[in-house]
């Protein structure tokens, strides 16, 4: 029995010179992922050290629901814009947290 939300993680690495156009092409495409059925939220980050990978984070209520959202249009549509700008394919997986402790507060 799963206890937890699984979150995908998918790391998506940018051509050079195409990292601001991706950026403002994803913040359009992520309401797509955020409208699928069994989405709990998505979130994307550009790393610090590495400017041209990027990480999407997407909250689902199962394993089950990532993959029926991926034979969508909506997916179709998200491929077809990000594939303009991708170095490579993205590199997905599934994670279950197992842990987590809060920051105490002052």
């Amino acid at each position: 029995m799963q206890t937890a939300l699984p979150l995908e993680l998918a790391q998506i690495d940018v051509l050079p010179s195409m990292e601001e156009a991706f950026c403002r092409e994803l913040s359009e495409l992520l309401p797509l992922i955020a409208a699928a059925e069994g989405c709990h939220g998505v979130a994307a980050y550009r790393s610090v050290e590495h400017p041209r990978r990027f990480r999407l984070m997407v909250n689902w209520s199962s394993i089950e629901d990532h993959i029926a959202f991926r034979s969508t249009e909506a997916v179709q549509r998200i491929r077809s814009v990000i594939g303009r700008y991708v170095q490579s394919r993205a590199e997905t997986e599934h994670l279950l947290q197992i842990a987590t402790v809060r920051a105490s507060q002052p």
